[in-house]
């Protein structure tokens, strides 16, 4: 899987602990490492080094929607909070119906 502007810094061909970087920005996507997760992709914030997870607490399904939220979030298309967030953790909010992320 390749998408522009995103270089996978993991080995090529591995699922579990695979993890990229948006060049622009440094925001990284990666694996949970589990095999079986069904939301098994999470981001990195470069800028609080927070972890970021879907407006529901839980993962992202695919690496393509993972890479898609950083550049919505990157836009100002989607907005982040660490409300209700235990420490070092923060969420995507929902800004809008209609365009809710695919978690």
């Amino acid at each position: 899987m390749k998408q522009a502007g995103w270089t996978r810094l993991s080995k090529s061909g591995t699922t579990c602990w695979a993890h990229w970087v948006h060049e622009a920005s440094t925001w990284q996507v990666r694996h949970c490492g589990h095999p079986t997760a069904n939301w098994p992709y999470y981001l990195i914030d470069p800028v609080s080094l927070c972890t970021v997870v879907s407006f529901n607490g839980l993962g992202f399904k695919t690496v393509t929607v993972s890479m898609d939220v950083v550049e919505r979030v990157l836009s100002g298309q989607l907005q982040l909070t660490n409300e209700n967030c235990v420490e070092n953790i923060m969420r995507v909010m929902v800004t809008s119906f209609g365009k809710e992320i695919e978690s």
